[in-house]
C-alpha cells in the first residue's frame, strides 16, 4: 500500500511538470493570445502526448525507485526519454487534426522543459519519502579491511542506497539448507531478504565449496553477485586502492577507444559552449577586473604552466587571488585554510569560485574541457611521481571533474592519492549523463562552504 502510494504521488507530479512546462511554454510563445480557455483548448489536445510520456517514463524505468538514487543514471533515462518521446509524439501530432498547434515549437518545448522538469522533481521527491525502504540489502561474504571499512560505513546510514544485512551469507546458506530440508516452497519470507550478495573474490577461490553454494543461492532467488571491489566502486563512486595499482585493471578500462565518438562530440560541445559563456558572462568579467583593480591593484590575471591531454603543456588562465610573486614559492601543500599569500579580493573570488572563469578560455582553444581531471601543475612532482597518475591525462583537464566535486582542494600527498581514484573513475565511466551530473552538482557546490565537499549516496 505505501508503495503504491509513493507511486501515485510520483505520477501525479509527473502530470503536474507536463501540464506546467505546457503553460509556460504557451504564456512565453503567445503572451498576445494566451487566457485560460487557450491553455485548457491546449491541455486536451496534448493527453495523448501526456499519456504516451507516462508510458515511457514507466517502461525505461523513470519510476523504478531505486533507479533514482543515481543522478548520472537518471539524467541518462531521461535523456532517453525525451528522446523517445519526441520521436513517437511529433508523429501523433502528425496525423491527428492539427488546428492551431505547431508540434515543432510547442511540442518540443513542452518535451524539453518537462523533462528538465522531471529531474528536480524526482530529486525532491527522494527528500520527500523515507529513502530507507529504497535501501539495497546487502549481504557480505568473507572478511578483508576494504570489506570492513564498507561494512561500517553502510551501518553508519553514510551511503543511504544500500543497507547491510545481518547475519551474512553463511547464515543464509544455513537457512538456505533448512528450507530444502523442511522442503520449504514458501517464498513470501524470503522476497525481501537481500537483494545483492558481496563476495571477497580471494576467499571465494580459497573456499570452492561455500563459492558453489553462494551460485546455488543466488540462482535460486536471483540474487545478483559482485566482487567487494566491483561494489567498493559502486558505494564510494571512485576507484578501489587495489585496483587502481593493479596493471589487468588498467588494461581493462582504459585505453579500449569505446568512447571515441563522444570524446569527439564532447570536444566540439566544450568549444561552442565556452566561446557562449564567454560572450554572456563578459559583463562579470567586466566587473570582477573592476572589483580587482579597485581592491588590490596589479595584474589582473595569473598565467602558468600545466599538464593537459597526453600531457601536453598548456598556458592556464585564472583571475589573480595571491599577492604577487606568491608562485616563485612553488607549489605549495599544508599552507593552511588561511593562506597569507590571498589578496582580499582573492578571498571573494575563491568563495564563489569566479577565479576559475578565465579557463573558459582554455576551453574555447581546446587545452581544456568544461568537465575533467584537475589540470597538473608542472613542477607537482608530487603527484606526478605517484604509480599510475599519468592515466588521467587520457582525457582533457576541466573546469570541473568528479575528484573536485567529491573531495576537497589538494592539501596533501594523502589528498592527491584520494582524488586519484575519483579521477580513475571517470576515466572508465566518462560519459554524457555523468558530464551533466558533474556540472549540475558544481552549481550546487558554489554556494557551499568550502568543508561541505562530500556528497550524499
Amino acid at each position: 500500500m505505501k508503495n503504491f502510494l509513493r507511486k501515485t504521488i510520483l505520477q501525479t507530479g509527473d502530470v503536474a511538470v507536463f501540464y506546467l512546462a505546457l503553460l509556460a511554454v504557451l504564456f512565453l510563445r503567445r503572451p498576445d493570445l494566451f487566457s485560460f480557455s487557450y491553455y485548457l483548448m491546449h491541455c486536451r489536445e496534448f493527453i495523448p502526448a501526456l499519456l504516451l510520456w507516462l508510458i515511457i517514463n514507466q517502461t525505461i524505468g523513470l519510476n523504478n525507485f531505486r533507479q533514482l538514487l543515481e543522478l548520472p543514471a537518471l539524467i541518462q533515462d531521461i535523456f532517453l526519454a525525451f528522446s523517445v518521446f519526441l520521436g513517437l509524439s511529433i508523429g501523433i501530432f502528425y496525423i491527428m487534426p492539427q488546428g492551431f498547434i505547431t508540434p515543432k515549437t510547442i511540442l518540443l518545448l513542452t518535451e524539453l522543459l518537462s523533462s528538465i522538469g522531471i529531474l528536480f522533481w524526482r530529486r525532491a521527491w527522494l527528500r520527500l519519502v523515507n529513502v530507507e525502504f529504497l535501501s539495497i540489502k546487502v549481504a557480505m561474504f568473507g572478511s578483508n579491511p576494504l570489506m570492513e571499512q564498507i561494512a561500517k560505513d553502510l551501518r553508519s546510514k553514510q551511503y543511504s542506497r544500500f543497507m547491510i544485512m545481518d547475519p551474512g551469507v553463511k547464515d543464509l546458506l544455513l537457512k538456505a539448507e533448512t528450507d530444502r530440508a523442511g522442503a520449504s516452497r514458501d517464498n513470501s519470507s524470503r522476497k525481501n531478504e537481500v537483494d545483492l550478495i558481496v563476495v571477497d573474490a580471494g576467499e571465494a577461490e580459497n573456499d570452492p565449496a561455500s563459492a558453489r553454494k553462494i551460485l546455488d543461492l543466488a540462482t535460486a532467488r536471483n540474487i545478483p553477485v559482485w566482487t567487494h571491489l566491483v561494489f567498493y566502486e559502486e558505494v564510494y563512486h571512485k576507484i578501489p586502492p587495489e585496483s587502481a595499482g593493479r596493471p589487468s585493471w588498467l588494461f581493462s578500462n582504459v585505453l579500449h577507444g569505446k568512447k571515441a565518438v563522444y570524446f569527439n562530440l564532447k570536444s566540439v560541445l566544450d568549444s561552442v559552449l565556452a566561446g557562449l559563456a564567454v560572450v554572456l558572462l563578459s559583463p562579470l568579467f567586466l566587473l570582477i577586473i573592476v572589483f580587482m583593480k579597485t581592491c588590490d591593484g596589479g595584474r589582473v590575471f595569473y598565467s602558468h604552466r600545466r599538464l593537459g591531454y597526453l600531457e601536453k603543456e598548456f598556458t592556464f588562465w585564472k583571475f589573480r587571488t595571491m599577492r604577487e610573486g606568491a608562485d616563485r614559492e612553488g607549489y605549495l601543500w599544508n599552507v593552511g585554510k588561511k593562506d597569507p599569500r590571498v589578496t582580499r579580493a582573492g578571498k571573494i573570488l575563491r568563495r564563489f569560485r569566479l577565479d576559475e572563469l578565465p579557463q573558459l578560455w582554455n576551453v574555447f582553444k581546446g587545452d581544456m574541457s568544461l568537465v575533467g581531471p584537475r589540470p597538473t601543475w608542472v613542477g607537482e612532482r608530487q603527484a606526478l611521481e605517484l604509480p599510475y597518475y599519468h592515466i588521467r591525462h587520457l582525457v582533457k583537464p576541466g573546469l570541473t571533474g568528479w575528484a573536485q566535486i567529491n573531495h576537497k582542494a589538494t592539501d596533501s600527498i594523502e589528498d592527491t592519492i584520494e582524488k586519484l581514484q575519483y579521477d580513475l573513475y571517470y576515466v572508465k565511466h566518462i560519459s554524457f549523463s555523468l558530464d551533466i551530473a558533474i556540472i549540475l552538482k558544481t552549481l550546487r557546490r558554489i554556494f557551499q562552504p568550502e568543508h561541505h565537499f562530500s556528497i550524499k549516496k
